[in-house]
């Protein structure tokens, strides 16, 4: 897989664009020689200033507004005129609270379904190419392994949400009314992931010196660096944007599966600090299984990899954590 597509003169508008993937997107994106401009939700911007500047980032041009509804999207389609759309704006926390399942709907599927609306609400010649990133949690309790024909049946607000707003862009796209494509991804870890994920939180709690209590850790899943997610992303909105013909939805390659626990042994190794990992101190979840990870031979046969290990992606995210303490203090997030 060539590693960034090469189109300049378009634009590329990214939603989200502060948040964990949007920052690292954005500054690909630029790599490519497209227009790069993007939409958040007012007040994110001091936040993803920083850590863009963090990441070697330059400063992009950027709208706010709260994309859950519709009334926002035609002046910023109008004033924008994308040719691809990088819808990465959304909810992320897994709880099952009302406040989450509030949270999750307004933010994924609401968002989804405005753009959408607002993207064939255009002359079908003014109409940009969409790449959505889905979620494994799409999947839930489903048998493995996932494989886009997979029947989903997610377990929690997140999820659920997720897949209402895959459908319908999907929906969209048996319509003919749009071209997209859903990226299903598996777990993405990297620099500057909030400490609500399980990669960043050890590293958190173990830069503090704290011991990290966790389950036995038996549980196998595939990793995919952030920066490799962003290089699919742009390659798959510019594979588009070409006119060849993909999958509307495809699971993203990844790393091979690793058990939680030497994850977590690989991240203390790097930290290198006197805290003990406390195996089996929680127990797991309701619903979770041992081995869960989509199947991405869809994705191989298309010419789609991931260059980054494991290893080396591991090493990034802890050195960057460690030169940037800021970002773990509760009043820089």
């Amino acid at each position: 897989m060539k590693i960034l597509p090469n189109i300049p003169g378009k634009t590329i508008l990214i939603t989200g664009i502060h948040g964990f993937l949007g920052v690292h997107t954005s500054i690909m994106a630029l790599k490519t020689g497209a227009n790069v401009v993007g939409v958040d939700l007012p007040g994110s911007s001091t936040r993803g200033k920083k850590v863009r500047f963090s990441l070697g980032g330059e400063q992009i041009p950027f709208k706010e507004a709260d994309l859950s509804n519709y009334e926002d999207w035609p002046d910023i389609l109008k004033e924008t005129k994308p040719d691809i759309i990088l819808h990465l704006a959304g909810a992320t926390k897994r709880g099952l609270s009302g406040a989450d399942w509030f949270g999750n709907i307004h933010g994924n599927f609401l968002t989804t379904s405005a753009m959408i609306q607002a993207v064939i609400s255009l002359p079908e010649q003014e109409r940009p190419v969409v790449v959505y990133p889905g979620s494994q949690m799409e999947y839930g309790t489903s048998s493995v392994p996932w494989t886009e024909e997979t029947l989903c049946r997610p377990i929690n607000p997140y999820g659920a949400s997720k897949l209402a707003s895959t459908n319908i862009i999907l929906t969209a796209e048996r319509a003919k009314m749009i071209r997209v494509c859903v990226a299903r991804f598996s777990i993405l870890y990297g620099p500057a992931q909030p400490p609500t994920m399980f990669i960043p939180e050890l590293i958190s709690k173990v830069l503090a010196g704290v011991n990290f209590k966790m389950t036995e850790g038996r549980q196998k899943r595939r990793f995919l660096y952030v920066s490799d997610a962003a290089s699919l992303i742009l390659n798959l909105g510019a594979r588009l944007l070409k006119q060849e013909t993909l999958p509307a939805l495809i699971n993203m390659p990844a790393s091979e599966p690793r058990s939680i626990r030497e994850v977590a042994q690989q991240i203390v190794d790097c930290i290198d600090k006197p805290v003990a990992i406390e195996i089996g101190a929680i127990s797991l979840r309701d619903n979770e299984t041992i081995e869960s990870w989509p199947d991405d031979s869809l994705a191989k046969s298309l010419g789609l990899a991931c260059k980054t290990t494991l290893e080396d992606g591991l090493k990034q995210t802890v050195q960057w954590y460690k030169d940037n303490p800021w970002f773990l203090k509760g009043s820089a997030l």
